[in-house]
């Protein structure tokens, strides 16, 4: 199994993108695309695997990235700085869920993955349902909320 050493997103080195960074010079065509593995040092390792796993991969990296900005989108509504709850990035983030969850899981390090992001996903859903009843029952009071302001 060939293996590559790729510098990833938080390295210190200042090189760009547009540098010779690209797998598939090094790697021939027969193999197939390469994805990236998540890990936690400072170079990624690159390894053959299918379109499907680097689809899983991208799709769970997505929804971490949407449960974060929704729930910062949701602490902003709930202060009063929204005027609206996010409905198209839940819509978004339900969407991507959808699909990975017909995604297969081909190995137990993917699997693990999803199940995490699904964790994660659930565990906010609710948080972010319990929010809107506590906003539409009265119990959290909006600061922001241009209705209570007073005029002067």
């Amino acid at each position: 199994m060939a293996i590559e050493r790729k510098k990833s997103w938080f390295s210190d080195d200042e090189s760009t993108d547009d540098e010779n960074t690209s797998t598939d010079e090094i790697i021939p065509p027969s193999l197939g695309k390469m994805s990236s593995i998540a890990g936690h040092g400072k170079e990624r390792a690159f390894v053959k695997s299918g379109d499907q796993n680097a689809k899983l991969v991208e799709y769970i990296d997505k929804v971490e990235l949407l449960v974060m900005s929704i729930n910062t989108l949701y602490n902003q509504f709930a202060a009063g700085v929204e005027q609206r709850p996010p409905l198209e990035k839940i819509a978004q983030l339900e969407y991507v869920m959808k699909i990975l969850n017909n995604l297969p899981k081909t190995s137990p390090t993917y699997l693990f993955r999803f199940k995490n992001a699904q964790g994660l996903y659930t565990s906010y859903k609710a948080r972010w349902n319990k929010l809107m009843q506590d906003i539409e029952s009265g119990k959290i009071k909006r600061f922001a909320d241009p209705k209570n302001r007073s005029r002067s």
